[in-house]
């Protein structure tokens, strides 16, 4: 059995809001999807059982498939049909856990932001029950049709659910009269030429990828199947002109934009490092396009190079230093960077560097991520870089989340490590509250009520301190930590994360440091 992490899944979440913000949910509701953003999901749960209509179910399912409990979720949704309208979310939420199994299959279990993969023991049983779930899936989408006939996204999964089980003529009928609903639609004119071209119709295929390019001169997947179209009859020429178009437009980000050209895909090359030969002189290649920083594709190759997190090093801290250093013209990017991170430690560098030129755009995305950025160590920094731009709409969720006066209790099974994270972020939270000199008198106000709460006190005493200087919180932070050093490394990364006051900021850093004759032990 093998368990690896996935990045944060933020799915569960945004769905969870998505749900809330439709349907005007109740404090219930919000009070779930903040626990669960917190990962206190058994909290979660519990606040939510006993569901009494479709919003209650929708996330009481939501909670428990995230948990690694599926076939609950399921009963919890079907419990809930009515067989009218009002199901459609239900039904959607169902077809969302069969299809996922129907991929999967039963070798592949999620939890908790986890994935785990159980060694196959019998090929034929699996496959058996993929299609048994992929067949479950088309039986929702079905009682969904019924409901509405003409529902878009009923139909359109339907199509996905019919091309997993190899039913190419009657997915290839459903994604041709969605095209036609929809004729600007590139994506779908895509699909439709794939599944034409697994259903044998090549000549359906090539007219669908030419009108699909034509729409949408950046579509990978269409160079991609017209490369390995060109390529089943020997034509050369074209399959290494599609191939080269499709590896291009592969790696440029979404947001970048660039246009295929021969130069632009050898940097490509050298960036993505596709060939031994071409990585080599990738070192040399950033170098070249950052003394051409002022050129504004040189900066999108830039980015894109960040985006793709390969280099966890000095390229990619060079790229990000480049950017930062062309103030307005590279917020654009950095912004990009920071909303479509697929890695944290992506994300977190944007976001630092905006937070240094103290950009108001960054605010919004850093405080949606703030209730999410609890991880142990790996985080985004999000607290940290809103105490550096000092908006004050930043105060409200710093303080919801530093929830001064709650003391968590530890879970005795904790393999996630979520208590600590949790722990670190409310620190992080607390002392960024402590630069936001504009709303002194609450913020006093607030940190005091923390000062009774043994697990909060030392950060509430610490940001107390960088907001009045008193001497008072000083000496306390000094004895705190001499009496319990449990949250002196919590302390410290949230110290560390902020700039202002800088005075006050080092003095606590030195304070919290641990001894070098404690570091050699």
């Amino acid at each position: 059995m093998r368990t690896i992490i996935l990045k944060r899944d933020l799915l569960l979440f945004t769905l969870l809001f998505a749900v809330a913000a439709s349907t005007g949910a109740a404090s219930r509701h919000e009070q779930a999807m903040e626990l669960a953003n917190q990962g206190r999901i058994e909290e979660s749960i519990k606040l939510l059982e006993g569901p009494e209509g479709t919003d209650e179910r929708l996330l009481l399912s939501r909670l428990y498939d995230y948990d690694g409990q599926p076939e609950r979720a399921v009963e919890i949704l079907e419990a809930g049909l009515l067989d009218d309208v009002s199901d459609m979310y239900l039904l959607a939420q169902c077809f969302e856990i069969f299809a996922r199994q129907g991929k999967d299959g039963p070798t592949v279990s999620y939890k908790r932001g986890s994935v785990c993969y159980s060694p196959s023991k019998d090929a034929a049983a699996e496959d058996a029950w993929k299609r048994e779930r992929m067949e479950r899936a088309l039986v929702v989408c079905g009682k969904a049709l019924v409901l509405i006939p003409e529902d878009e996204y009923f139909r359109y999964q339907k199509a996905q659910a019919l091309i997993a089980l190899e039913r190419f003529d009657e997915a290839a009928e459903l994604l041709k009269g969605l095209s036609e609903s929809d004729p600007d639609s590139a994506e779908l004119i895509n699909e439709l030429a794939s599944v034409y071209l697994q259903g044998g119709s090549t000549n359906e295929a090539v007219k669908c990828l030419n009108v699909c390019i034509e729409k949408d001169p950046r579509s990978a997947s269409a160079y991609r199947m017209l490369s390995e179209f060109y390529s089943g009859i020997k034509d050369d020429e074209k399959t290494e002109q599609y191939s080269r178009m499709a590896e291009f437009y592969e790696w440029i980000p979404p947001f970048a934009e660039l246009t295929f050209t021969s130069n632009n895909a050898a940097v490509c090359d050298v960036l993505s490092g596709r060939t031994e030969e071409a990585a080599v002189g990738k070192e040399a290649q950033v170098d070249n396009l950052i003394a051409d920083v002022e050129n504004s594709d040189a900066m999108v190759f830039l980015a894109a190079l960040c985006y793709h997190h390969a280099d966890h090093g000095t390229l990619e801290e060079k790229a990000f230093k480049a950017l930062e250093e062309r103030g307005e013209a590279g917020v654009p990017l950095l912004f990009n960077l920071l909303v479509s991170a697929e890695s944290v430690c992506t994300g977190r560098q944007a976001a630092e560097a905006l937070a240094r030129q103290k950009c108001q755009m960054a605010v919004a995305p850093l405080i949606e991520l703030l209730p999410m950025d609890t991880r142990w160590i790996w985080t985004y920094n999000a607290a940290g870089c809103l105490a550096q731009i000092g908006d004050v709409s930043a105060v409200e969720p710093l303080l919801k989340l530093a929830d001064v006066e709650t003391e968590l209790s530890k879970p005795d099974d904790d393999p996630m490590n979520g208590f600590n994270g949790r722990m670190a972020a409310r620190y992080r939270a607390a002392v960024a509250l402590g630069t936001f000199d504009s709303d002194r008198e609450l913020l006093e106000r607030k940190l005091k009520t923390g000062l009774s709460n043994p697990q909060m006190e030392l950060a509430c005493r610490a940001a107390l301190y960088l907001l009045t200087g008193d001497e008072e919180h000083k000496k306390a932070v000094a004895r705190l930590i001499e009496e319990d050093e449990t949250y002196r490394f919590e302390l410290e990364c949230a110290v560390r994360a902020i700039e202002e006051p800088q005075e006050r900021r080092n003095v606590l850093l030195d304070l919290v440091k641990e001894p070098e004759s404690k570091k050699k032990q």
